[in-house]
Order: structure tokens, then C-alpha cells, then sequence
């Protein structure tokens, strides 16, 4: 059995020399000794040379060797802890760690406080364990064992072969990963050879003896090739996950800019058009007829876009759990403003709406024209709360930008419905609460914003 020295030995299993230091000198000022380890075979041999208190290996999702070592660590120390030290934005590697039989989690970079309560907890298990094996039964205050059956010689020759035997179980353990041959020790001489005769000749009449399992059958070499290369597997099977993820956002975000395009080109050929024949300030409703991809007024995705846009990411939503916001805009008293100031001041006006969802919307968000004087923005991966703020956003460009505009300001009222409300089951569900949402805007006076009611 190991004395309470040995008790106090930690392995380090470290790539950087920083965080050795540091993880090194909090365990010495805590009276531990500490064992540096760079590879497999170096870990294997400190498991021969010391009986190891605790292990330390520093982990990241691209090193499958190093699971390896915690797989191996594992097999070899029962309940002693090992701790991985990996950064955060690696939830992989703390995952395999885990997997592989590792206790406990330290972030990297290090911190100095969460490394003194690790180690101070680790420090405490470890005095538990040296008052058991510093306990009565192991000290010099063993009772006297004089006149008891365990003073005849007979007994003492049993407990020195009961040692022996202890002993060579220990070095059998490090044999087997050494693959090196230990002697066995001698057997125990038989106080009454004649009766345990008998009963060796009646156990083994009664039943053959079990063959020994071949040691030549599995090979360490091989077990470790396949080790690794399972370890190996899940690290790339985590990183295909993360490369598919932002893959596709890397598609959504090109289809978005390619919709821009769209949209601004078309703007221009609107703009041409408009030279040479009045602008129509008309467009139709989602529901009604055939419904332009393009709104040629404004250069906005135009309600026959907007249904496929809205399915697309309504399904993207439910699919990952993330949240979409149905902002809907309506354009307060438009018709009183186009009889005051005209029907080009009135084109203007929105014109101007559009030009301000154009720059403070992100890139994945879309902005369309829904009707006469209704815009709608699908805003993803914003929820109701975070929609009312952006909708105010939005309310307080357009005042700013119609303060320096050569006509009379436009306001808005705004609606907002989001993916997580109760009564949502589809994309059209989004539309129509977001349309109630305006409804109670302008009863409750105009220029505001309202998030639709449960």
C-alpha cells in the first residue's frame, strides 16, 4: 500500500508551458509533487513509477491522442479525479474528455481562483484519505496481538504471504502495461497438507479448470490504434456538424445579398421608367392576383416574394429552435398626405421608408413592400422583446431622416408578432397577428409601437 507521501503525486499532462507553470506552481505551494508528462508512453511510464493522486491534461478538439491519455489514466487510477483544462468555445473537447472518464472541467486561460478551489478540494480528499491510511490499525498504536490466534507462527507465515501476495498484485498491474514478467512468490506451506490433499482432489474431480484468456488475442497496440482512432472519429464528426452549420448560413447570407442585387437593380430599372412615364404608387396585396417579386417603386423584395421568403424562414425557425419576429409598417394617414402634398411627395415618402430599412436592417433580416402603404420585415433570430426595440429603431431613422427631407415628415405605426407566441402554426399566423398589432397601434393614436396581444 502506498504511504501518504505518495499520495500527494500529480501528473501534468500539458502542450503549454504557461499553463503548466501556473497549474504546477498552485499544486507545490499545496505540498504536491508534481510529474510532467509530454506523450502516451511518458504518462505509462509515470503510472509504473509513482501511484498518482490526481492528473491534470490539458485537452482541445483537434488532439484525439490526448483523449487517449485520459482513456488510459482512467483505467489504470480508480477513483483518483483528472481534470481537463480546455478553453469554452471548445464544448467538443470537453466533451470527449468526459466521455473518456474525466471529472472535472478548468477553463483555459486559467483562472487563478477557480484553480485554488479545485485544488483546494482535491487537497482535502486527499487529507481524508492520508487520516484513514495514518489510522490505528496502520500506526504503532496497533493492538497487542500477543495470545490471540494471530500469534502462532502459523499466522505469521499468512500474513507475510498475504504481503508478498499484495505486493505482487501491484507489480502484475504494472506488468501488464509493460508488458514485462514478474515472478510469482512462493506458496504458502499447507499446515495440514494431508486434508487439503482431499480437498484439492475432490474440487478438481468436480470441475475442469478454466482456461486462462490468451493475452496474445488482444494485443495493446491494436486496442490503442483503435482507441484513437474512435476518439479521432468524434472530433471530426463534431467539426462536420459545425462546418455544416456554417455552411449554411454562408448559403442564407448569399441568397440574401443576391436578393439586394436583385432588388437594386431593379430599383434602377424602376427609376429609368419613371423618367419616361409617370410612377404608379399602386401595389397589390399578398393575397390578391399576381403579385410582383419587385416592387418597382421602392426596389423592396415585393409581396409575391415575400409568402416564399416567410415559409423559408418560418421552417428554418421551428427547425432550430430560434426565433423570427413579423414587423409590420403602415404608413399613418397616407392617403390624407398624397391629397395635401401630392401623389409624387407621397412616392417620396416611401421611397424614404424603404431607404431607411434598407440601412438599419442586418444583412439576413428582409424588407418588403406588402401593399399601398404597408412594408413588412422578417427579422430572424430576434424575438418579440428584441423586435419592439428594433421597431422603435426604425420609427426614430424615420423621423431623423424626414427632418432633413426637402417635404413634410411621414410617420409609422408598427406591429409586432413573433414565432414563439401560442397562437402561431404557421407563417401566415405571423402576418395576421402582426396586422392586429398595427390595428391596436393606431386606435391607441398612431406614430407607435405595439407588440401584438397574447
Amino acid at each position: 500500500m502506498s504511504s501518504p507521501a505518495d499520495l500527494r503525486t500529480a501528473l501534468l499532462y500539458m502542450k503549454g508551458q504557461d499553463q503548466l507553470l501556473i497549474v504546477s506552481a498552485r499544486l507545490v505551494a499545496h505540498g504536491f509533487h508534481v510529474v510532467a508528462a509530454g506523450s502516451l508512453d511518458e504518462c505509462r511510464r509515470a503510472l509504473e513509477q509513482h501511484e498518482l493522486a490526481c492528473a491534470f491534461v490539458e485537452l482541445d478538439a483537434q488532439h484525439a491522442q490526448d483523449v487517449l491519455v485520459i482513456d488510459e489514466l482512467r483505467n489504470h487510477l480508480a477513483d483518483a479525479p483528472i481534470v481537463v483544462l480546455c478553453a469554452l468555445d471548445e464544448p467538443g473537447a470537453w466533451a470527449a474528455g468526459r466521455h473518456a472518464g474525466a471529472d472535472h472541467h478548468l477553463p483555459t486561460p486559467v483562472n487563478s481562483e477557480k484553480l485554488e478551489s479545485l485544488v483546494a478540494e482535491l487537497h482535502s480528499q486527499l487529507d481524508a484519505a492520508r487520516t484513514f491510511l495514518s489510522g490505528p490499525l496502520l500506526s504503532d498504536q496497533s493492538p497487542d496481538l500477543e495470545g490471540s490466534p494471530w500469534s502462532s507462527p502459523h499466522a505469521s507465515s499468512s500474513l507475510a504471504h498475504a504481503s508478498s501476495s499484495l505486493a505482487h498484485a501491484s507489480s502484475s498491474q504494472r506488468s501488464a502495461r509493460s508488458s514485462e514478467p514478474v515472478p510469482l512468490p512462493d506458496p504458502l506451506p499447507d499446515p495440514h497438507p494431508e486434508q487439503s490433499s482431499g480437498r484439492a482432489d475432490d474440487a478438481s474431480s468436480e470441475s475442469p479448470a478454466l482456461p486462462l484468456p490468451d493475452p496474445e488475442e488482444h494485443p495493446s497496440a491494436e486496442i490503442d490504434r483503435l482507441r484513437i482512432e474512435v476518439s479521432q472519429l468524434r472530433v471530426d464528426c463534431a467539426q462536420a456538424q459545425q462546418r455544416a452549420l456554417a455552411a449554411e448560413q454562408r448559403a442564407n447570407e448569399t441568397v440574401m445579398r443576391m436578393h439586394e442585387h436583385e432588388a437594386r437593380a431593379n430599383h434602377a430599372i424602376s427609376q429609368a421608367r419613371e423618367a419616361a412615364r409617370g410612377p404608379s404608387r399602386e401595389a397589390p396585396s399578398i393575397a390578391g392576383g399576381h403579385p410582383p417579386e419587385v416592387d418597382e417603386l421602392t426596389g423592396l423584395i415585393g409581396a409575391g416574394a415575400l409568402q416564399d421568403h416567410l415559409d423559408r424562414e418560418y421552417a428554418r425557425a421551428r427547425r432550430y429552435g430560434h426565433a423570427l419576429s413579423v414587423l409590420m409598417l403602415d404608413l399613418d394617414r397616407l392617403a390624407r398626405y398624397q391629397k395635401s402634398h401630392g401623389a409624387e411627395a407621397a412616392d417620396r415618402a416611401l421611397c424614404l421608408v424603404a431607404d431607411v430599412l434598407r440601412s438599419a436592417l442586418r444583412s439576413p433580416d428582409i424588407a418588403a413592400r406588402l401593399g399601398d402603404d404597408h412594408f413588412v420585415v422578417l427579422a430572424t433570430d430576434t424575438t418579440e422583446e428584441q423586435g419592439y426595440l428594433l421597431a422603435e429603431r426604425l420609427r426614430a431613422a424615420l423621423k431623423s431622416e424626414g427632418q432633413h427631407a426637402s417635404q413634410p415628415p411621414v410617420t409609422v405605426s408598427i406591429g409586432i408578432a413573433g414565432s414563439g407566441r401560442l397562437d402561431v402554426r404557421r407563417a401566415e399566423d405571423l402576418l395576421v397577428a402582426a396586422q392586429h398589432a398595427v390595428t391596436q397601434a393606431k386606435a391607441a393614436g398612431r406614430d407607435r409601437s405595439v407588440i401584438a396581444a397574447a
